[in-house]
Order: C-alpha cells, then structure tokens, then sequence
C-alpha cells in the first residue's frame, strides 16, 4: 500500500507541476522519497488514519485544479470542474500549437473570445467565472536540447517544420523577435535587440574545425513560382539606421579584421559614400594592395599619400601631385602658360615646362620663357649664358668638356693646336686665345681640325667656331679681333 501511494504521488506530480498545494509542495518526483509523515507521504507502517489522510490530500489538491489536462479549449470549456490552473496540450484545429496554462478566475466577466477567455458551457454570460490564460515567463530548468516542431540532438535549441504563411498580412516569417525593450537605469553599456554570447571550447582532437562562429547565415535557399520577379534577395538585409546617437550606423564592426570574399556593390543608390579613416600611415595605408604596406591614406586633412613598400612616394593635394623629396618633380593644378609652368620641381613651382594650349610648349626659368617650340620648330627666347674654361695644350692636342674653351700654349709659350678629342656628332665648339701674349696657331687639316685657312689666335678677342661632324671638326665661322 505504502509503495503504491508513493507511485501515486510521483505520478500526479509530474503529470502537472503546476501549482503546489499544502501537500503536492513537498511532494518528489522519486516515489520512494515520499516518506513523510501524512499527509505530505507514505512512511513504512504508517497506520490505516494515514492511508486515508494521504488519499484525501491527493482528491483535495485534484479538486483544487491540480493535475487538471484538457486536449482542446473547448474541452476545458465542457468541465464541471473548475478551479486552480489547468492545462491544454494542443491538437485544436483554430490554435495548433504549443501546450497553453489557464488559470481559473471566479469573479472575471470579461467575453469568451476562444483563446484568452473562456466561459465554461454551464456559465452564462455575463455571470463571473472564467479560465483565463497566462501569459508569462517559461522556465526551462534543463540545459537542453529543446526542441519547437521536431526534435534535436545537435543544437540546445531548435526550431523546426514547416511554416505556411495564414495570409494576414503583407508579410511571413518562420521566426519574428518583436516587441519593445525597456532599459534599467542601470543598463549604461547595452542595449540590444538580440544577443549572441557564447563561449565556445573544442574537444581534444586531431581534426580540423573549418569555421567556427558566433552566428551563421545561410542563404535562403528560394523556390522561385511567381510569375513576376523579385526585386531584391539577401541573405541579410538591413532596411535602416539609428538616427539619435552621436554616431550612427547601420552596420558597426567595432574591432577586429572583415573578410568580404564576395564583391562590395556600392552603386545602388546617389547617396552611396565610403568613409575611410585618416588614422594610417606609408606602413599601413588605409586603403592598401598586396602584403599591406602599399596603397593610399590621407596623410593630413585633404592631403592623400601614396605609399610604396612601407614608405611615401608621392602626395596628392588640392593644387599638386608632388613626390616625397624637397627636389622631386611636382604636377600642378593651374592654368598653364609658356610663363606659367605645370611640370616643376616640387621646391621651384616657377621653373619648368608649360604649354599655352596652341600646340606650344616652353621650358621656363623663374617665370620667363627661355626656350618654346611648335608645329614651326623650336626658338631659343633668351640668350643662354654659356660659361668657359681654360685647356692647356699638350703635343698639339686638348680635350674638350663643354662648349666654350680658352686655349693656353704650353709652358705658358707659343704653341700649335692641330687635334681636338672629346667631340659628338653635331655638337658646336668656340675656341679662343687666353692670353694678349701667347699665340696660338691652328692648321688647315693638320690633325682633325679642317679650317679655311690657318688662323692665330693671338688676342684674347680672337675666336674659331667650330662642327663636329663625327670625323673632324669643320669651321663654321672666325673672328680675327686683336687689336
């Protein structure tokens, strides 16, 4: 008798774990642990008074509504029965879902609208008395798995089946998190909508986990039977942003590296910016290529670098695109002339090369053409200075070095010129005397220097101009000054 009670009690307990009652609350769910003294158990021997206690605490707490279970709403609605909570496990054609707790209510008149409310059929409206349901928080005590629509060994929570829209709107989803969201005082670092916060530990193995990750999205795998088109289809969508922070975003990666394996669209809409951050460097450039350490930043408000290996290599600004170095070359942003030029050295900004737009270019100096050319040819626009060195004959030959030489005899005597080395092709020589005093006599093709006749240059105002033409050197002109 004792053994069968216990059992009893164990089995009304886990039947419905609803309300305790002054006997079902120190009720176990082991059979054998209802012990106690009656009427809260079954002790060894306990006189037939306490079989009897015990029987009547188990009717009186069934009475009180515990342990009460109906299939369907309009089952609890036929019981004559009525107090404490009960239970409706489902299978009702209007509300097939989960299992719903009612609470009886004695002194509610509200409408029987078949889910909230309901009148028993032996009450009439509006006479008091009804299963109210209750809506509150569920308690779940083990850590799972749990399971809506299927059952589940791989995840501690799972929903699954099928969904099929009831029409009664614009819109379906398989899962909807609404509501509102009320923050404590207290709550100064987060508030958010959906939190995923779990730590991750793997078992000791010598396999390889491919991803692991806070959250997954597949894509939604769409049976397309429209006979139009859908416009759009995304994985994620983010339909807006946040407009009351200081700093608004529609997507914030606070830290840490993003992949995008796929391609960045940023041409659907006018309003389409990218914002990089100015906080990079030539190391590591904000905008980079390859191994990282070339690409673009902004090195200074609306100044852009260009950074090569690690290092600048060129800037970019309002007015100019310059390279890193004091004597580098620099393109400017400005109207260019043939005394403005656009092409100088990034030190220099009024000496270099400009155009006037008619097929016409010029090298300029400090802000004055000293040399244009066109369709015509080229035109010198300013005398060039050439400067001048003194060579010392040495058995009747000297080498030249630029354009314009002296010429002294050796040991300081008289002496006779007759080979020129050092020459190229084209290129014009003026020789004259360095001294009023010394002479210096040069040949007609005495070695390769080919003249119209022997000249001496005996006055430091005589002069032989001079071609190379690749063999000797021809004379274009003289000029027997001395006085």
């Amino acid at each position: 008798m004792q053994t069968f009670t216990r059992a009893l009690l164990a089995t009304l307990l886990l039947l419905a774990p609803l309300q305790a009652t002054a006997g079902a609350s120190s009720w176990d769910t082991t059979a054998a642990s209802n012990n106690s003294a009656p009427p809260d158990g079954a002790p060894e021997g306990m006189a037939s008074s306490g079989v009897n206690d015990v029987m009547r605490q188990i009717m009186a707490d069934a009475r009180a509504g515990y342990g009460l279970v109906a299939e369907t709403e309009a089952a609890l609605k036929a019981w004559t029965v009525k107090g404490g909570y009960a239970i409706v496990i489902g299978n009702s054609a209007a509300l097939d879902q989960s299992p719903r707790v009612y609470k009886w209510d004695a002194s509610d008149t509200t409408a029987d609208d078949g889910e909230i409310y309901l009148i028993p059929d032996d009450i009439t409206h509006p006479a008091a008395g009804r299963w109210i349901k209750v809506d509150g928080n569920v308690v779940v005590g083990n850590a799972g798995p749990h399971s809506f629509g299927g059952t589940s060994s791989d995840s501690r929570f799972t929903v699954e089946g099928s969904f099929t829209s009831p029409a009664a709107g614009n819109a379906a989803y398989a899962f909807l998190n609404d509501g509102a969201l009320t923050g404590a005082a207290t709550d100064t670092t987060r508030l958010t909508g959906f939190m995923g916060d779990v730590a991750i530990t793997t078992q000791t193995a010598t396999e390889s986990i491919t991803n692991i990750s806070q959250m997954q999205l597949n894509e939604p795998s769409i049976t397309d039977n429209l006979t139009g088109s859908i416009t759009n289809a995304s994985t994620l969508l983010i339909t807006g942003a946040p407009t009351e922070g200081t700093n608004n975003y529609a997507f914030f990666v606070d830290t840490g590296t993003t992949r995008l394996d796929g391609d960045v669209d940023l041409t659907n809409t006018t309003t389409t910016q990218l914002m990089l951050p100015i906080s990079n460097d030539a190391v590591s450039p904000t905008l980079a290529f390859g191994d990282g350490d070339s690409g673009f930043y902004e090195a200074s408000d609306d100044v852009i670098d260009i950074g090569i290996a690690g290092a600048q290599a060129f800037s970019i600004s309002a007015t100019s695109f310059f390279g890193s170095q004091v004597d580098g070359p620099s393109v400017l942003d400005e109207s260019c002339s043939v005394t403005n030029p656009c092409f100088t050295r990034t030190d220099d900004n009024d000496t270099g090369v400009g155009f006037d737009g008619s097929n016409a270019g010029s090298l300029v100096s400090a802000g004055v053409s000293v040399f244009s050319w066109n369709a015509g040819g080229p035109q010198v626009e300013k005398t060039l200075g050439l400067s001048v060195s003194t060579l010392t004959v040495a058995t009747g030959a000297v080498a030249v070095t630029q354009s314009y030489h002296l010429i002294a005899g050796e040991s300081g005597a008289n002496d006779t010129l007759d080979t020129i080395s050092g020459g190229t092709t084209g290129e014009i020589l003026i020789i004259g005397a360095s001294s009023n005093s010394v002479d210096i006599i040069i040949g007609d093709l005495t070695g390769n220097i080919d003249i119209s006749a022997a000249l001496t240059l005996d006055h430091v105002n005589d002069t032989l101009t001079l071609l190379f033409n690749g063999t000797v050197w021809v004379e274009t002109g003289r000029g027997a000054n001395s006085t």
